[in-house]
């Protein structure tokens, strides 16, 4: 069975839990991405998608912190898993992007895999 970290995106960017909402829209559109790996320091803490960031900010104001958008708890793959299992993590959790962090204790975000990459590692 084949590693997650084979079809895993590695090329992520993240934010702090600290940053401004508006910040973290900026970066997400600058790199066209749907979902952001939210960090204290390397640790991932948790995940903010561009849907619940766009509800809060305008929920909230321009003054609107990470923290308070990003989900936690939120599922995750470690960088031993196979990509059965994270897919079985996609569909268990309605979810269409997974974390992959290097492992359990220290959370530190390797890469982000979506259903795509999955389906096309299957065919």
């Amino acid at each position: 069975m084949a590693s997650i970290t084979s079809v895993m995106h590695k090329d992520i960017v993240g934010v702090a839990s600290s940053a401004q909402l508006k910040t973290a829209l900026s970066l997400m559109k600058l790199h066209r991405v749907s979902l952001v790996p939210v960090l204290e320091g390397s640790k991932l803490v948790g995940i903010l998608t561009r849907e619940k960031a766009e509800k809060k900010l305008s929920e909230l104001g321009d003054n609107a912190k990470v923290n308070e958008a990003m989900e936690a708890p939120f599922a995750y793959a470690t960088e031993d898993s196979s990509i059965e299992e994270a897919a079985k993590l996609l569909i268990a959790n309605h979810i269409t992007r997974l974390p992959i962090v290097n492992n359990r204790k220290e959370m530190v975000c390797i890469g982000i895999v979506t259903s795509t990459d999955i389906v096309n590692a299957s065919s």
